[in-house]
């Protein structure tokens, strides 16, 4: 039979893996080039209010960066004597039930809600051609994700390995790998720029260029990105080609090589599969939805998020396994996620670093004395591009909210019901799209406030799917929730958001619109509410502890000061969420989402730009960005709380070490004869022992009591003495 030739996976690739991650070039752009039907070559930006907060590439070349302002790009447009076209995101207009695109004057964040949803949409239909190849897709933001090719790329090669189409396989140097010239390999030489050839000429067949299988010399790492400090070995993007062609021109991906590279291993073969796939990915991605996007391919998901953003736009690099050395030691460690924040400031502080490689001086016992056991081994092995992480499917997030921040602030009720209409409006599409995909609903509606009497949330059992339901059912409890406070103190209000929680249900298909149906029985929709939950949140400590112990700060330090979801709890049956659900479902997904630590030029949306469902919820850049390079406030999806900018190191730093823990139990024996970690220093919501006891082996967490307090969890928990 045909399923008996196929030869068994080579023992070689057993235990290595091939990890692709796939970026959208600037992905809001093109969302809205292709929705206008626009020139690819020409300079596009979108806006929100006064600020830019995605450029394509043709704008990058004009010297137009994201955050900059309508007006200062325009000066730089005029001062080239090139057009450019700037599109406002859609946004809800009071009476709007629905996003639109409204004309940029016509915009004001005095009467109008941003609205991400049509580049949520639009990410949703490109991972849904993602998975067409393969099932292990982990989203890391709404236009990024994670792929793990292995097994797609050993069965290939198993196949061909019976047909005898690989040379060099019974060689102790391993087979021979043929590299097509759609992959840029990482190499420590430089590299020929591929450039499609003439259809329209006879080419002659393309040269083989042998690639050293151990590197020589420091290697030269291409990168495109403006704000990167990486060397490079790329002209800059306008020198290198023209920009990608309009949306309805042929693909853009050139199926004759140029020139073609050779290498030898297993390692290096399974990667070249996985290269292979990937540029089928892209192709699909550009056929079916007309977007370009670049790619990264390597052995773990570190490299390859790294290798992704070498050679934007519209192209895939790969780092084979005997450059990551090389590589790794020239390149700045900031660039690394997680070390390009709070944690990377503290690290570059103690030690004096400023390269990946100036790490490898510092013994694994030096780090975790002044790092902690867990932290200490993480950053010995980041920096030499050692990573375990796995590509794991994303929870989807457990809440939406719409918020918004008020200029000017609501002085009268008129203006409360004026904006919880606006909210409602968005939070009922969501619930609409989710339904349709999913078959969830929520528990619990929570709507929160700041004004400066009150920083408080409410929260009140969400109507049951058999009742009827609009907007407005949505609009008439938030203000009957509103009237229970002082109204002397709800006045002015400078934030107001409204968020449901606890969304659950069966996977399934089905029409949301026979649940909800029209709201014409006014009141009796409302029904008699029962009591509200209120929780007032206390204020952050006037101080915050310095140097490396700003990480192992106090609870207050680590959470932040007001919660939206008020003290609802997260999981279905109204439990804490336990700490494995803390440490391995959802403190993964918020490692992977957080766009702080990032320095890629290309992501949309600043720290705002999430996914929608799975990886960091995108919150509209509206709550967090009020005015133009003015970020107040991020909404974490893990929690669902609403954290301050200046406390968003601290807040993602205690996810982070949420994984790290929860790895570290996996193992039972850690390399260097380092002990377990403590199981009873997760980062459980539930209630804690007290501080001498939270770090004790086999120590227990019993869940809190409905209505306690939630408490807080930081890194201090979790690297015990080592951090002192």
């Amino acid at each position: 039979m045909e399923k008996d030739r196929v030869a068994p996976i080579p023992p070689a690739l057993k235990g290595i893996r091939a990890i692709v991650h796939i970026d959208l070039d600037a992905f809001y752009c093109q969302v809205e080039q292709n929705r206008l039907e626009l020139d690819s070559n020409l300079a596009v930006c979108v806006q929100q209010w006064q600020g830019l907060i995605a450029v394509n590439y043709p704008a990058r070349a004009l010297g137009i960066k994201r955050h900059a302002t309508v007006s200062d790009a325009l000066q730089l447009a005029r001062e080239k004597n090139a057009p450019i076209r700037f599109v406002h995101v859609a946004t809800y207009a009071p009476g709007e039930t629905e996003p639109k695109h409204h004309e940029s004057e016509r915009v004001s964040s005095a009467t109008h809600k941003v609205s991400l949803e049509p580049y949520r949409r639009a990410s949703k239909k490109i991972f849904q051609v993602f998975a067409k190849f393969t099932s292990h897709i982990q989203k890391a933001s709404v236009d990024e994700g994670y792929l793990d090719l292995t097994e797609n790329a050993n069965r290939l090669i198993a196949e061909d390995l019976a047909a005898g189409k690989i040379d060099g396989a019974e060689e102790e140097e391993g087979p021979i790998v043929e590299w097509d010239d759609f992959s840029i390999l990482v190499s420590n030489k430089p590299q020929p720029l591929v450039t499609p050839p003439n259809p329209s000429s006879d080419s002659e067949p393309s040269p083989v260029t042998p690639v050293d299988p151990l590197p020589a010399q420091p290697s030269a790492l291409a990168s495109t990105s403006e704000s990167s400090d990486l060397p490079t070995t790329n002209p800059p993007y306008d020198e290198i080609s023209s920009p990608p062609p309009h949306p309805r021109t042929p693909s853009p991906y050139p199926e004759a090589p140029n020139t073609r590279t050779v290498s030898r291993g297993w390692g290096d073969l399974q990667l070249c599969y996985a290269a292979k796939i990937a540029k089928q990915i892209r192709t699909a991605v550009w056929d079916e939805l007309h977007y370009t996007c670049s790619a990264g391919i390597s052995h773990n998901k570190m490299l390859s998020k790294l290798c992704s953003g070498l050679n934007k736009p519209n192209k895939q690099t790969v780092l084979r396994e005997t450059l990551v050395t090389q590589f790794m030691r020239e390149l700045p460690f900031t660039k690394i996620r997680m070390l390009g924040g709070k944690l990377g400031h503290e690290v570059e502080e103690q030690l004096s670093v400023e390269k990946a490689g100036d790490l490898w001086k510092f013994p694994l016992a030096h780090l975790q004395k002044l790092f902690g056991v867990q932290m200490g081994l993480w950053l010995h092995d980041i920096v030499r591009g050692v990573s375990t992480e796995e590509v794991k499917e994303v929870t989807k997030t457990k809440s939406f909210m719409s918020a918004k921040s008020l200029r000017p602030p609501v002085k009268d009720m008129s203006e409360y019901r004026h904006w919880f209409g606006i909210l409602a409006a968005e939070l009922y599409v969501r619930l609409q799209d989710d339904w349709e995909d999913n078959g969830r609903w929520p528990k619990t509606m929570v709507i929160s406030l700041r004004t400066p009497h009150l920083d408080k949330s409410r929260s009140h059992p969400f109507p049951p799917r058999s009742n009827t339901f609009t907007a407005d059912t949505l609009v008439h409890r938030a203000m009957d929730l509103l009237k229970q406070e002082d109204h002397n103190k709800i006045f002015p209000c400078f934030r107001l958001s409204m968020q449901v929680t606890g969304l659950q249900g069966e996977k399934g298909t089905g029409d949301i619109t026979k649940w909800m149906k029209s709201a014409e029985q006014g009141d009796s929709a409302r029904g008699v509410l029962p009591a509200p939950t209120t929780v007032v949140r206390p204020s952050l400590p006037p101080a915050k502890p310095k140097g490396l112990m700003a990480f192992f700060s106090s609870a207050t330090d680590a959470r932040p000061a007001m919660s939206p979801s008020g003290d609802v709890d997260r999981n279905d049956d109204g439990t804490a969420p336990s700490d494995t659900e803390a440490g391995s479902a959802v403190a993964e997904e918020i490692l992977e989402s957080m766009r702080e630590d990032e320095t890629d030029d290309d992501d949309d949306g600043g720290s705002g730009a999430g996914t929608g469902e799975g990886g960091s919820d995108a919150v509209d850049v509206d709550a967090l960005i009020p005015e133009p390079r003015s970020v107040s406030t991020y909404v974490c999806d893990n929690c669902g709380e609403t954290v301050p900018e200046t406390s968003r190191g601290e807040h993602t730093d205690w996810h982070f070490a949420v994984r790290l823990s929860h790895e570290e139990r996996k193992s039972s024996v850690l390399r260097g004869g380092l002990s377990q970690s403590s199981p009873g220093a997760m980062g459980t919501r539930g209630k804690r022992k007290s501080l001498g006891n939270r770090g004790t082996q086999g120590g227990t967490i019993p869940k809190r009591a409905k209505g306690e307090e939630r408490p807080t969890g930081t890194l201090k928990q979790f690297f015990g003495t080592g951090a002192k």
